[in-house]
């Protein structure tokens, strides 16, 4: 189990100065366990497995269950690579694109450090002055977390529509029934109105039984109100 865990724990004193606890932090979550070491059930794991079962899962837990730790971390690499984001799963539904899907770590935050020579004489400490942003708020709470920047966003989006866009079409030239349509009409905060077409098509399901489904065929700002003309001119 200490497979799932950072290698050096940090130690908890008690007042006689003795280790009362160790503190391990979770490699995935970054939140901390502690083990007692002064109780009867000295070096118990059981709040680490708790940990682990909540974070990982049961799968997880039962692949290292009879290892040695060397082949523990190896195991525990294997099911940190096959983790997938949501979107990771929707594009691998998209034949050949989601192989140039991007999911790099974000740029690093650039962090200007000034040394104040008066202060790290007197009390050996640095002044940190930090490029402050959303970014700098997401790695100060979730350090081992990242973002991808705005740019990959906007990028991965981009392929994401226009793959959907091409798999949409020739779906829709080989599709043999008429296609009913709806629209959905709302007006966001700042009074601009919007409106979606949505069609509606069978498709076969993964039991291979016929299923109605909701395709977005278009997504447009209208120049007015969403009254039922300027609906159907738009």
């Amino acid at each position: 189990v200490y497979a799932f865990f950072h290698a050096k724990p940090e130690i908890e004193f008690a007042k006689d100065h003795s280790a009362k606890y160790l503190v391990f932090r979770c490699t995935q979550c970054n939140d901390t366990t502690r083990q007692g070491w002064k109780t009867g059930d000295r070096g118990s794991t059981g709040n680490l497995r708790e940990h682990v079962k909540k974070c990982w899962g049961d799968e997880a837990l039962a692949a290292v269950n009879d290892l040695t730790l060397e082949k523990a971390k190896n195991t525990v690499s294997e099911f940190k690579k096959s983790k997938q984001t949501t979107l990771t799963l929707v594009v691998n539904t998209v034949a050949s694109w989601f192989k140039s899907f991007s999911t790099r770590p974000p740029e690093k935050e650039k962090i200007r450090v000034v040394t104040a020579r008066w202060v790290a004489e007197s009390s050996r400490s640095f002044l940190v002055v930090r490029d402050r942003g959303y970014r700098w708020l997401q790695k100060e709470g979730r350090p081992h977390h990242y973002v991808p920047s705005n740019d990959t966003v906007a990028r991965d989006v981009k392929k994401l529509y226009t793959a959907c866009k091409v798999q949409l079409t020739k779906e829709l030239e080989g599709y043999e029934y008429l296609v009913p349509i709806e629209l959905d009409c709302w007006t966001s905060p700042n009074h601009h109105a919007f409106m979606s077409i949505i069609g509606k098509v069978i498709r076969n399901g993964t039991d291979g039984e016929e299923q109605l489904t909701s395709i977005l065929l278009d997504f447009v700002e209208l120049p007015c109100s969403h009254t039922a003309e300027n609906m159907a001119n738009a």
